[in-house]
């Protein structure tokens, strides 16, 4: 019964995204969360971090944590090892040696590392959001 709730209960989607250009919380869901047009900026992915990966808010599972806040999140990401794979989380201007998109992908294995894909519950990311994440950090992973 235990893991049935854990089941249920999972990641959810924060539903409150605030927009840098706007003080405003903005309410989204899956069907308003489109791809942006335009090159991939920390803006774009931190959107899409903060909507997908609503564990990583407070919760330091995997050792990411403060997805709250656009500054703290890029801090935790960003040339920072990674805790499961001997890779950075991520690797500015090279996605093969960013272990967020090997665990996005469902394939942490391949690098060495462990784990369920992320988000470990719910639907998988959308291959256009890997791809977001992927140019972000092609483009150099740019705050």
């Amino acid at each position: 019964m235990r893991w049935l709730l854990l089941f249920l209960v999972g990641c959810v989607p924060i539903e409150q995204v605030t927009d840098d250009d706007d003080d405003d919380a903005t309410a989204i869901d899956d069907d308003d969360f489109t791809e942006p047009e335009g090159p991939a900026t920390w803006g774009d992915a931190y959107a899409l971090l903060r909507f997908r990966c609503g564990c990583h808010i407070n919760d330091t599972e995997g050792g990411l944590t403060g997805f709250q806040d656009p500054d703290l999140a890029y801090a935790n990401l960003v040339n920072v090892p990674s805790t499961e794979a001997p890779l950075d989380i991520v690797e500015p201007g090279d996605v093969e040696r960013s272990y967020l998109i090997w665990k996005v992908r469902g394939l942490p294995y391949g690098v060495g590392g462990e784990g369920d894909r992320m988000p470990p519950t719910g639907l998988a990311l959308r291959d256009w959001e890997i791809g977001l994440l992927e140019e972000w950090i092609e483009l150099g992973a740019l705050p």
